[in-house]
């Protein structure tokens, strides 16, 4: 079983939600991870927004380092702009377009369906296919030991591949996705041991930071 995590006492599935056709892009914090998965998840945006034009897109970064690069990475597709605010962007999305890591976590404790991205260099990669034991790169997926949300890694974590994995979700009613991200919550927030999971997600973090 996984250890709790005191994320689940400070974050709680949403209430009351409708849908808006808001799509959160989340591509990470650190500059190598943002230069990798943004254009990407630019591709599948303007991908996406051919196919519903209603949709509107929201770019949450960790700072304000890369805003200009991420402004010129976005030219041709309207998007509003964020510093810091996640927890209340993914609150008010209908999906979330995320790199895999903790913030995987707070989406599915938030109630949010998510696809998940994520390239590391080839060395990395390497690395980490041998290190982590778990089939599963997402922590809703290595929690709840099966494939709950999409995981799109590597040569796959291409835009094409996005969007179709993106407008499946969004036609979708995805009651049994949040019903389990439901359950994960409990199940964290009943089984908290601070420590272990720390070092669980220090561990995680560890091989995305040689990327």
């Amino acid at each position: 079983m996984f250890v709790g995590h005191p994320l689940a006492q400070s974050l709680s599935p949403r209430q009351n939600y409708v849908p808006t056709k808001k799509v959160v892009l989340m591509p990470g914090s650190r500059e190598g991870e943002v230069k990798r998965l943004l254009p990407e998840m630019i591709v599948a945006a303007k991908l996406m927004a051919e196919q519903d034009s209603e949709l509107t897109f929201h770019l949450v970064l960790a700072n304000d380092a890369l805003r200009r690069w991420a402004e010129r990475q976005t030219q041709g597709l309207k998007v509003a702009f964020s510093l810091g605010d996640a927890h209340q962007r993914i609150a008010q999305a209908d999906l979330v377009l995320v790199a895999s890591g903790t913030a995987t976590l707070e989406v599915a404790l938030i109630g949010v369906p998510m696809v998940v991205v994520y390239k590391l260099s080839a060395i990395s990669y390497f690395i980490a296919s041998r290190l982590l034991k778990s089939p599963y790169t997402s922590l809703p997926n290595v929690i709840a030991n099966k494939p709950l949300v999409p995981e799109l890694i590597q040569k796959d974590a291409n835009g094409e591949n996005i969007a179709q994995q993106a407008m499946q979700i969004l036609n979708s009613d995805n009651q049994t996705m949040v019903e389990e991200f439901n359950a994960i919550h409990t199940q964290l927030k009943h089984d908290t041991d601070d420590e272990a999971a720390k070092a669980i997600l220090d561990l995680i973090g560890d091989i995305q930071q040689s990327s």
